[in-house]
C-alpha cells in the first residue's frame, strides 16, 4: 500500500519540502501482514530547524508507530486485554496466535509497556519533549479521542503535528469533559512556546471544550475519515431514502469476550477506528530523532570568471556536475566533474578543458549541536586540453582553484590526486559558522610537464547569516600552505570571499568576490594580487 505525504511545505521555515524517496516497511495487523510504501519529504534548505529530517506520510500514523513492526489496531487489543480485561501476557499471547497473529510473548510484553508509557507522558518533567517543541517555537496541537464503547473510557491523546511528538495522554470517562479541558489548560502551562492551532476530529462536545480550554487559538477540523468534516450528529434514518426499510437494530454492547472470540464485524470495526484516531500517537523523541537518508542528488553549476591575466582582460566559464549517492544513513558517495572554457585571448586559440574526474566517500561523525563530517576524494588523470601552452594551462588552473577548496587538482592536467577531507559546522539562530580542512595530494604524471608531486594544506572559516528565507550572506576567510612549493616561492597565500546567495525553488543564484590578500595563487586572475567576480548558478534534481 502507498502512503502519499500531503505537506509539501517544511513546518519550520515553509519552504520546499521536496519528495526524496519512499520507505518500505511491513506492518503486522490483526487482518495480515501489510506491505507499505510512505512517500518522505525533506527540506533542504540549510539553516531550517528540520534540515535533511524526514517528514514521513500523515497516514503511516494509522497504521503503526515509528519502530514497531505491529500495527495500531494489534497494540489497541493488547491494551484492552491487559487494562480491562486484567488478562495475563500469556493469555494475551494465545488471543493473538488464535486471531492468526505471528507475535511472541517477549512482543506482547513491549506492546504493553508502550501502552502504559503513553498513558504516564508528562510535558513539564520531559527535557525532551521541552527541547523538541522549542526547536520550531510553536506547538500546533493534535487532538483524538478514540471511546471504545458506550459506557467505555475514551483514550484522548494529544500530540504536536510538527515535532511528531506525544504530548499527554489520558483515558478519561466520556461525559467528564472538564477533565478534558484541565488536561489542555495543563499541557497549554508546561509548554514553553505557545499552542498556535488545534487539529481534531470535532467529535461530541470536544469543539466547545476546546474554545473554552484555549481561548482565541483557530480550531480546524481533521476527520478520521478520508476527505469530508467530523461526522454531523443525526437521528437514526435521517439519511434513508423513501421507500426504503429502516435499519435493524442494534446489537445491544457487549463486555469484552475473553473466550478467544473469532474476529467478529463488530470487533474489526472498533479496532479500525481505534487505529484510525491513534494517527497522532508516536514514540516520545522516535521522530524527530529519527536520522533522515542524505537524498540523491544530481547538481550543476555554472561559474563565470573575470579579471585580468598578464594585464589582459580574460573571462573564463567554469561548468561543474555533483552528484551524490546515500550508501546508507551516514554514508555517501559523491563525485565531481569540472569543465573550464576560455575564449580566444589576444589572438590566441581557445581553451577549452574536460577536467579530472573526482569520486569519494564522506560520512558524518557526530550530529548533535555541531555536525562533524569526514572523508575522502579520489582524482582520477583523464584531463583533455584544447589549450596546452603554458598561459591556457595557468588560466584554466587558477579557474579551478578560485572555485576553492581542492578545485584545482580537478583541472590541473595529468593529476592523480588523493584529497582527504573534515569539515564541522554550528547554528545559532538565523548565524551559521563552518569550518573546513583539506588536504589535496597530487602526483603528476606527464614526463611533458614534469613528474612532481604536490601536496596543500587548505583551510577555511566561514560565517553566514539568513537575512530572509531566501537570501544569505556571508564570507570565507580561506588559506592555503603549499608544503611542496621551491624555496624562491611564498608558500602562504591567503584570501577573504564575501558573497551573497538567493535560493529558491528551481535552485540558486550566488554572487562572489574574491580579494586576494598577498600574492595570488588562482585566487585572482591579477598578477598584482587585487580581486576576481564569479557568479553560481545551481539546481539538484
Amino acid at each position: 500500500m502507498t502512503l502519499e505525504n500531503r505537506r509539501r511545505h517544511c513546518a519550520a521555515c515553509g519552504g520546499k519540502a521536496s519528495a526524496d524517496y519512499r520507505a518500505r516497511r511491513n506492518v503486522v495487523t490483526l487482518t495480515g501482514v501489510v506491505a507499505l510504501k510512505v512517500q518522505v519529504r525533506v527540506c533542504h534548505r540549510e539553516g531550517c530547524a528540520l534540515h535533511l529530517r524526514a517528514i514521513r506520510a500523515e497516514e503511516e500514523g494509522l497504521w503503526v508507530l515509528p519502530e514497531q513492526e505491529f500495527g495500531l489496531d494489534v497494540m489497541a487489543l493488547v491494551g484492552a486485554l491487559r487494562h480491562q480485561a486484567q488478562r495475563s501476557v500469556p493469555f494475551i499471547h494465545t488471543a493473538l496466535r488464535a486471531r492468526g497473529v505471528p507475535i511472541s510473548e517477549r512482543s506482547v510484553t513491549n506492546l504493553i509497556d508502550r501502552y502504559e508509557d503513553l498513558l504516564a507522558l508528562r510535558v513539564a518533567d520531559s527535557a525532551h519533549l521541552q527541547a523538541a517543541t522549542l526547536k520550531l517555537g510553536r506547538v500546533v496541537l493534535g487532538i483524538r479521542g478514540p471511546c471504545p464503547g458506550p459506557g467505555e473510557d475514551t483514550l484522548w491523546v494529544l500530540r504536536d503535528c510538527l515535532s511528531g511528538e506525544v504530548l499527554a495522554a489520558r483515558s478519561l470517562p466520556e461525559c467528564r469533559t472538564a477533565e478534558l479541558g484541565a488536561l489542555l489548560e495543563e499541557v497549554a502551562r508546561s509548554l514553553r512556546v505557545p499552542i498556535t492551532g488545534v487539529i481534531s476530529s470535532g467529535q461530541g462536545a470536544l469543539p466547545g471544550v476546546v474554545a473554552a480550554a484555549l481561548p482565541g487559538i483557530p480550531h480546524q477540523f481533521w476527520p478520521a475519515r478520508e476527505g469530508g468534516g467530523p461526522e454531523p450528529a443525526v437521528a437514526p434514518g435521517a439519511h434513508r431514502h423513501p421507500g426504503t426499510s429502516p435499519p435493524a437494530p442494534r446489537r445491544p454492547p457487549r463486555a469484552l469476550d475473553t473466550r478467544l472470540p473469532p474476529p467478529s464485524l463488530r470487533m474489526k470495526k472498533l479496532f479500525t477506528t481505534l487505529s484510525t484516531t491513534m494517527l497522532l500517537l508516536a514514540a516520545p523523541g522516535a521522530r524527530s530523532a529519527e536520522p533522515s537518508r542524505p537524498p540523491h542528488t544530481l547538481t550543476y553549476e555554472t561559474y563565470a570568471y573575470s579579471g585580468t591575466l598578464d594585464g589582459q582582460a580574460t573571462t573564463v566559464l567554469a561548468p561543474a556536475l555533483f552528484a551524490n549517492v546515500a550508501l546508507s544513513e551516514r554514508w555517501t558517495l559523491s563525485a565531481a566533474w569540472l569543465f573550464a572554457y576560455a575564449p580566444a585571448r589576444a589572438g590566441g586559440r581557445t581553451a577549452f578543458q574536460v577536467g579530472n574526474p573526482s569520486v569519494g566517500l564522506g560520512t558524518v561523525l557526530w550530529d548533535d549541536g555541531v555536525k562533524v563530517r569526514t572523508g575522502a576524494g579520489l582524482v582520477l588523470p583523464l584531463t583533455l586540453l584544447t589549450d596546452p601552452d603554458a598561459a591556457g594551462s595557468a588560466l584554466l588552473r587558477r579557474a579551478a582553484t578560485l572555485r576553492g577548496n581542492s578545485g584545482f587538482s580537478l583541472v590541473a592536467p595529468g593529476l592523480l590526486g588523493l584529497t582527504p577531507w573534515a569539515d564541522a559546522s554550528w547554528r545559532t539562530g538565523r548565524l551559521r559558522l563552518s569550518l573546513d580542512g583539506r588536504l589535496p595530494m597530487a602526483v603528476q604524471l606527464s614526463e611533458a610537464r614534469g613528474r612532481r608531486a604536490d601536496a596543500v594544506v587548505q583551510l577555511s572559516g566561514a560565517a553566514n547569516l539568513d537575512v530572509s528565507s531566501n537570501v544569505i550572506v556571508g564570507t570565507t576567510l580561506q588559506a592555503i600552505y603549499i608544503t611542496t612549493a621551491a624555496p624562491q616561492v611564498d608558500p602562504t597565500h591567503f584570501a577573504l570571499i564575501p558573497h551573497v546567495r538567493l535560493t529558491g525553488a528551481a535552485g540558486f543564484a550566488e554572487a562572489r568576490l574574491v580579494v586576494n590578500l598577498d600574492a595570488p595563487l588562482g585566487f585572482s586572475f591579477s598578477r598584482g594580487g587585487l580581486w576576481a567576480a564569479a557568479l553560481a548558478l545551481g539546481t539538484s534534481l
